[in-house]
């Protein structure tokens, strides 16, 4: 490290104006680490069939405290886009740096400002909030976000919440990717959207450093090296977020020192957020453009699917008989949907601890918990059972499969209750159009009354 340069004084803030949207920045980036890092307990966001006590859920975050002791740069990234044929994004977004203190420590630096925007013409119509957290080690990944490009090309997005009777937005949802330089150097990438948004079309434009920001807040004959490089001293209004820094820095530190560098230190992370039914792939942060992309779950098609089946007799128990033989094959195709289902209700229920995916500390301190999205009361109370799987491939020509099957609760005649056998449905759709990649999805509806029973096994939408 070279020699630290005396740090001269702030220029006084021009107006009350600068001073108002450095202290909302700074709210915002403090708000955004809360909820990358935090673990609270929290209520359930999917209504149950029981609104009992058991809706309390474990909602860590998403980025481990340990990624900023380690980190050598933080970005945070803030993006909004608006859309009704035409689309408007705009980002804002800052870059510290860890630096020497003199003083044998470290410290962060002051901000370094940065903006950009797009516009979009298309099929565009919703809206999107992305917040972002990059932590950077090496020289490329600074480069990568203070470097000055455009953006240009096809964007697609398909971003709702597809796992209820009718379209939700994707409420806050978390996840993380890692990006490994080329010449070295790595980039975790933590981020939380919100969105209800569809957008098929032609976007172009930019992303930059805000050097009319910048030298308004450090004067006109500031570089962004001395700032980075803390020649100069950050805004105060930065001090809340500084500290913050500071103190999950240490508390990274701490958690990385108690996994005594191979054993298990244990942090509360979660594998995948945002409610009933978020998937388990995570949507990934473009290095150029800051825009999501990838595969999700929550990404589905407008296209119904028609499933005709006759409704079944659930009004009076039939009194057990000797079912006929049954070939080979439709055994093992039995076998097949019961071992799925099975698979289906574990994944929906279970409380477990998973291996995380990989963040740059390599600590031990990555062991999360995975909870299930369903809670147990709901089958307790629910008087039949749907379970629904459907599969789609496509490329132009898109072909979806759906099968399914409804069990009910009924009366044993011993004062007590027992399931029905399963009611088979089956379903297809075939499209033609922009198609291609893959779905699978899997669903569990607890129902409540005869009513629903009766719909779901009728010509129903399955959404």
């Amino acid at each position: 490290m070279t020699a630290q340069v005396p740090a001269p004084q702030l220029p006084q803030p021009p107006s009350a104006l600068v001073a108002s949207k450095l202290a909302a920045i700074a709210a915002d980036t403090v708000r955004l680490i809360h909820d990358l890092t935090d673990v609270r307990a929290v209520q359930c966001e999917a209504p149950s069939p029981t609104a009992a006590a058991d809706e309390v859920h474990i909602k860590a975050g998403v980025m481990p405290k340990s990624a900023v002791t380690v980190a050598q740069a933080l970005a945070f990234i803030f993006r909004r886009k608006r859309g009704a044929l035409l689309g408007l994004s705009r980002e804002r977004a800052f870059v510290v740096a860890r630096k020497d203190d003199g003083e044998g420590g470290t410290a962060w630096s002051g901000p370094v400002f940065c903006k950009g925007g797009t516009l979009s013409l298309g099929l565009t119509a919703g809206w999107l909030d992305l917040r972002a957290c990059w932590a950077i080690e090496g020289h490329e990944g600074m480069h990568q976000i203070l470097q000055k490009h455009s953006l240009s090309g096809l964007n697609a997005s398909f971003l709702l919440n597809m796992n209820s009777t009718y379209l939700r937005p994707l409420r806050p949802t978390g996840g993380s990717v890692v990006d490994r330089g080329r010449r070295g150097g790595m980039v975790a990438k933590f981020f939380m959207v919100e969105a209800m948004l569809v957008d098929l079309s032609i976007r172009g434009g930019s992303f930059k450093v805000d050097e009319k920001f910048n030298a308004t807040v450090y004067g006109a004959d500031v570089s962004m090296d001395d700032v980075l490089c803390r020649r100069v001293p950050p805004p105060p209004q930065f001090d809340a977020v500084l500290d913050l820094l500071d103190e999950c820095s240490r508390q990274g530190r701490m958690a990385m020192h108690r996994g005594g560098g191979g054993s298990s230190g244990v942090r509360l992370t979660p594998v995948s957020q945002g409610g009933a039914g978020s998937g388990g792939s995570t949507p990934q942060l473009s290095a150029r453009s800051l825009t999501g992309r990838g595969a999700s779950s929550r990404r589905g098609t407008l296209r119904a699917v028609l499933v005709v089946s006759g409704a079944p007799r659930m009004a009076a128990q039939v009194p057990a008989g000797q079912l006929p033989p049954r070939p080979a094959r439709v055994a093992s195709k039995l076998s097949e949907l019961s071992a799925e289902t099975m698979r289906l209700i574990r994944d929906l229920t279970a409380v477990r601890n998973v291996e995380r995916a990989p963040s740059p500390t390599g600590a031990a301190d990555e062991i999360c918990v995975k909870t299930g999205v369903m809670p147990r009361s709901a089958v307790t109370v629910a008087q039949a059972l749907a379970f629904i799987f459907r599969r789609k491939r496509g490329a132009l020509l898109g072909l979806s499969r759906e099968r399914a099957f409804v069990v009910a609760r009924l009366d044993d005649g011993e004062g007590g209750t027992a399931w029905s056998g399963p009611v088979f449905c089956k379903g297809g759709t075939l499209s033609l159009g922009l198609t291609a990649g893959w779905l699978d999805m899997r669903v569990c509806w607890a129902i409540e009354g005869e009513g629903p029973c009766r719909s779901c096994c009728g010509p129903t939408n399955w959404q």
